[in-house]
């Protein structure tokens, strides 16, 4: 039941880990010695620059920035400006036709301002800086959070080293133990079962 247990578990991390980096994972392999080297600043400054989760939340914020120059662009005036050439006529000097103008060229510009819209575009721009703010808000939660989860990674991976190290002496001792209680029985001193204890011992530090 144990067995299947873990196995379940190991599954179900595969899943995990095969979901965050979007493609299929059946087997990874063993861990190396890179975890003891491992910089816990700049695996958080690495985290914080390029996970994109992170690119995606300052993607939204530039697109927040030109919202808010949009809105602001409604205060000012819209000036619309056309030209045209058009010259007709009956002969080379293009003299008129006798019932139009000769020239009919011109130049024309508008210029448009609502002086007043309810205060439609103050409530937008309003709204486009509080959308702004916390989209920010919500970029430094969402990096303090990565921080945290980070450090208590290394929390737990400092501690899984010093479990490491106390197995690994764990296991010497019991060496050194079976080692003693096999010399003792190869010469009488101890029993059977002292030494079937020891290779149990043994056995279940190594497993650790």
């Amino acid at each position: 039941a144990e067995i299947v247990d873990s196995m379940s578990q190991k599954t179900q991390l595969l899943n995990q880990l095969a979901y965050l980096v979007n493609q299929p994972i059946q087997s990874i392999q063993p861990l190396t010695n890179n975890l003891q080297n491992l910089d816990k600043s700049a695996t958080i400054q690495t985290a914080l620059k390029s996970r994109e989760d992170i690119l995606v939340l300052k993607q939204m914020l530039k697109i927040d920035q030109e919202e808010t120059k949009l809105a602001k662009s409604k205060l000012f005036p819209t000036i619309g400006l056309s030209a045209a050439i058009k010259r007709k006529g009956d002969s080379l000097a293009l003299n008129g036709d006798g019932h139009s103008n000769a020239d009919q060229s011109f130049v024309a510009a508008s210029l448009s301002w609502n002086l007043f819209n309810g205060f439609s575009n103050k409530h937008t721009i309003e709204a486009t800086r509080y959308k702004t703010l916390a989209d920010k808000m919500m970029l430094n939660d969402y990096k303090n959070r990565i921080t945290t989860e980070l450090n208590n990674a290394f929390l737990q991976l400092n501690a899984t080293k010093a479990k490491l190290k106390s197995a690994q002496m764990e296991q010497k001792a019991a060496n050194e133990y079976y080692k003693l209680t096999k010399g003792r029985f190869e010469n009488q001193l101890a029993s059977a079962d002292e030494l079937s204890r020891s290779i149990a011992d043994l056995a279940a530090t190594k497993a650790k």
